[in-house]
């Protein structure tokens, strides 16, 4: 993956974190909390994360993302 690359997926990652962090409490919820805190405090750490894990959380976010305005709009 170039810097570019890289740099997209950390900022969606972000991005997806903040927005699980706040979701209803469940184990993902906590979990995203958690990392966020980590990466508040030690910004560094987002590079030791797993690019997996980065990419699950987006997929997480989106899929409740899109929940949302499909099953409110019904």
């Amino acid at each position: 993956m170039d810097a570019v690359g890289y740099d997209m997926l950390n900022q969606q990652f972000i991005s997806a974190l903040e927005s699980l962090a706040f979701a209803t409490p469940s184990d993902e919820q906590e979990m995203a909390a958690a990392v966020l805190r980590l990466i508040q405090h030690k910004p560094e750490a987002i590079h030791v994360i797993d690019n997996d894990y980065k990419e699950a959380a987006i997929m997480e976010h989106w899929t409740n993302s899109t929940c949302k305005k499909e099953c409110t709009s019904v």
